[in-house]
């Protein structure tokens, strides 16, 4: 059996990927003052707005209750109860939204990288057993959570055709992806 410090600091460990990944998009944005990648930063704070009033919806259905030991599960890990909902899990929905522009634009641009696919799925995979295992969401409210990210992700990548019309969002955006290939 893992000690339980061990297995809270392994958790929270791959838990913290939502939220590393959100830093790394601002302060990139910012260094490279990249369109691009503002326009990534401002999806994945959208994406608590999204999730906000589906998760309050849900929250006293059987569907949408935390596990019972659920704690610190917030997307800061602030610790304490939490307030929300577990359904639909915003980690992963931020972890699958971003995967899927990634893939999809890869594909587009026909230089679709088949090595990035492990670590995409090992980020995918620890992040949801991180989320399971530290008790703060159920199987199917990660399920919930992943398919919420694919959909949106879908509508990530439609956002951003018509806006490839500015020549520096396209130039910007371009950039980004030549780092994948």
């Amino acid at each position: 059996m893992i000690d339980q410090s061990v297995k809270g600091f392994i958790t929270r460990l791959f838990s913290a990927s939502q939220v590393a990944i959100q830093y790394a998009l601002l302060i990139l944005s910012i260094a490279k003052q990249n369109i691009y990648l503002l326009y990534l930063t401002i999806w994945t704070i959208l994406k608590s707005f999204i999730l906000f009033y589906p998760k309050q919806l849900m929250k006293g259905s059987s569907l949408g209750k935390r596990p019972k030991l659920a704690y610190d599960c917030d997307m800061f890990g602030s610790g304490g109860k939490p307030w929300t909902g577990g359904l639909i899990s915003g980690h992963m929905t931020i972890i699958l939204m971003l995967s899927t522009v990634l893939v999809l634009n890869m594909n587009e641009i026909g230089k679709m990288n088949e090595s990035i696919i492990p670590g995409l799925l090992i980020v995918i995979t620890t992040t949801g057993l991180a989320r399971y295992y530290s008790n703060c969401h159920s199987s199917i409210q990660i399920a919930f959570g992943s398919i919420a990210g694919l959909l949106l992700g879908l509508v990530v990548y439609m956002v951003e055709k018509p806006l490839e019309n500015l020549e520096r969002f396209k130039k910007d955006k371009e950039n980004i992806y030549s780092y994948f290939s």
